[in-house]
């Protein structure tokens, strides 16, 4: 059975027995499910106005089902019914926030680009071996020969 919670928000212009009644005709949808925990936090002050209205009554229903057409039905009533300001149906099972930092796309571009990275700094430092080899080498003949020798300076200005 998939877990699910829905948190309702209901005009706060009416009046309590009247949320009430919207609140329970909207559950009664949900009629073949097991009902773990109703919160019900009354009255409650918006944090921005919705519909010009700035108080709103607040359930949250958590509850297990295996029945997908009965969160549809419930979604499109609540859709449909004009005292109900706000609904969120959210399935506990499902792990968004994890999904949304580790989207398998992503990570397998990053690895790429990690491992591009990864040659271009072997190689780039493979190059400065080789150009102070290279240094050594140039500098050696010179002193052999007896001509001026000038300082090796590492290129930090590098666009690489």
């Amino acid at each position: 059975m998939a877990k699910y919670e829905i948190m309702l928000v209901v005009r706060g212009d009416l009046d309590q027995e009247q949320a009430n009644k919207v609140a329970n005709e909207l559950k009664a949808t949900l009629k073949n499910t097991e009902v773990k925990e109703n919160n019900y936090d009354g009255v409650q002050q918006l944090a921005y106005e919705i519909n010009k209205l700035k108080t709103a009554y607040r359930y949250v229903y958590n509850f297990e089902t295996t029945d997908v057409s009965l969160i549809n039905e419930f979604r499109r009533l609540a859709i449909i019914n004009k005292n109900v300001l706000r609904h969120i149906i959210i399935n506990l099972e499902k792990d968004y926030g994890y999904k949304a930092t580790v989207n398998t796309k992503k990570v397998q571009r990053n690895e790429k680009r990690a491992e591009v990275y990864a040659r271009q700094k072997e190689e780039a430092e493979r190059r400065a071996v080789e150009r102070q080899a290279a240094y050594e080498a140039m500098k050696a003949e010179r002193e052999a020969a007896g001509l001026p020798v000038k300082e090796f300076v590492k290129n930090t200005n590098s666009k690489r």
